[in-house]
């Protein structure tokens, strides 16, 4: 599987990052499992043949609190995980403003991120009081 140099991260299952796949054969959303920078990999319960390795295949990204990214993108890798499948597509057409906005919401979940870890990394005041 290929690694992409631009960091990851995830939805909370509090705020999914939705994805609609645009064409005859797709009706319901799909959930991101990341995106970076240059692309996103999608949850599936079922095999998608369109969306094999090297397919062309446009998307929408419902980023929460955000307007929906149009974006044109190409499929990388294909994986497995438990019960469920997920693909990557690197974005290979993407306006400036719609990857403003991507970056924002990544700038975002890293603060969410680091602030979670510093809450769990304090001591307990209330036990070190007692």
């Amino acid at each position: 599987m290929l690694r992409s140099r631009y960091t990851r991260v995830r939805p909370t299952p509090a705020e999914p990052l939705l994805v609609q796949l645009m064409g005859p054969r797709f009706l319901e959303p799909l959930r991101a499992r990341d995106i970076s920078r240059s692309g996103v990999a999608v949850w599936t319960a079922r095999p998608m043949a369109e969306c094999s390795v090297d397919a062309k295949v446009r998307l929408v990204l419902r980023i929460p609190g955000g307007r929906p990214v149009i974006a044109l993108g190409e499929v990388r890798h294909h994986s497995e995980h438990l019960d469920h499948e997920f693909f990557g597509v690197e974005f290979v057409e993407l306006t400036d403003c719609h990857r403003a906005q991507i970056e924002a919401y990544i700038e975002r979940r890293l603060r969410e991120e680091r602030a979670t870890r510093d809450l769990a990394a304090r001591p307990n005041r209330r036990l070190a009081s007692t």
